[in-house]
């Protein structure tokens, strides 16, 4: 069993400026089936330090936490996988007044404000490795309120599906690694 946690500031850019904020993450492991299996809990929450600079009504300070549960495993010595699912809550504007909005385990973590949202994500990955060569077959999901917190503009309801073949070639002097994907 492990316990990870990190606390720290960065900052999330806007024109010409750049909110400073906190973030603050935990994460609790355990592996179980003779250490063929690893079962995680993670949290991440993040909130603009509103001093940091003088907000303005195009760039509000903002807050937000993801919930994530996931789970790889070893099934033989070739084949392994894993998947994960996350809820992400985020509030676009700290500052607005509250509202009572859906309940999600990472809506618990920020308060309910108007234009918060709460999103859903998964994803699962199968890979099967040889000596010289492995496959691995991928896919993501995310609803059109899911936000990553660290890819403010990143663009969310999408289902994303890849095929990736990896091979060693000459003696594994030359890697070739290749993705295709819908």
């Amino acid at each position: 069993f492990q316990v990870s946690t990190s606390y720290g500031i960065t900052q999330r850019p806007l024109e010409g400026l750049a909110y400073k904020q906190n973030m603050a993450s935990l994460r609790l492991q355990g592996n179980f089936g003779e250490d063929k299996h690893q079962l995680g809990l993670n949290v991440v929450h993040i909130m603009d330090k509103t001093k940091s600079i003088t907000a303005t009504p195009f760039s509000p300070a903002v807050m937000g936490a993801i919930i994530s549960l996931d789970l790889q495993s070893k099934f033989s010595k070739y084949l392994s996988g894993s998947m994960e699912f996350a809820n992400s809550a985020f509030a676009g504007n700290i500052n607005a007044s509250g509202i009572s909005t859906e309940h999600s385990a990472a809506a618990l973590l920020i308060p309910n404000k108007h234009g918060a949202r709460s999103g859903f994500a998964a994803e699962a990955s199968l890979k099967y490795k040889k000596k010289n060569w492995s496959m691995k077959i991928s896919g993501e999901w995310q609803d059109k309120d899911y936000m990553k917190l660290g890819y403010p503009l990143y663009d969310n309801d999408r289902v994303d599906a890849k095929i990736s073949p990896h091979f060693n070639l000459a003696d594994n002097k030359v890697f070739v690694k290749t993705s295709f994907g819908v």
